[in-house]
């Protein structure tokens, strides 16, 4: 799998379809092949929206770079493996700007010990079987049903 390929392709699409900035977003899974998403803490953009971990992909780095910056910075989790990359999404971020989260199944040292930011106020591990009843907004059930093959 050449993510470094997949990457490009979204980065040039993007740029052709007009989006602005590009963000990354990490499904990781436990043992239990459960997916840890993250609740927005109150006061934030988005605030009570249940999401994977994610974050923008800052001048002069790489998405790849990005991603384990995110994921250590959101959840405390060290990214050993980036897998695949799994499906992107768009959405306008509170000054109109047009993004696109890619997102990508990552592997992380360990499961255990999740610390989260302040941008975060609860994490929870998420199974297919609950995707319906876990609070998701439409694009991480999409995401989520994406992911698992549904």
């Amino acid at each position: 799998m050449n993510i470094g390929k997949d990457i490009q392709e979204n980065i040039v699409r993007a740029k052709r379809e007009g989006i602005v900035k590009l963000t990354v977003g990490a499904l990781i899974s436990d043992e239990d092949k459960k997916v840890l998403v993250v609740r927005r803490a109150k006061g934030e953009f988005l605030e009570g929206v249940n999401e994977i971990p994610s974050g923008g992909v800052e001048d002069g780095e790489s998405c790849e770079q990005a991603l384990l910056r995110e994921v250590w910075e959101e959840t405390g989790l060290t990214v050993t493996h980036i897998s695949r990359y799994v499906s992107s999404f768009d959405y306008v971020e509170r000054m109109r700007v047009p993004v696109r989260q890619l997102n990508f199944e990552v592997t992380v040292e360990s499961t255990f010990n999740v610390k989260l930011s302040n941008e975060h106020d609860l994490f929870k591990w998420v199974a297919r079987k609950d995707i319906p009843t876990a609070e998701l907004d439409n694009v991480m059930q999409r995401l989520l049903h994406h992911y698992f093959g549904d």
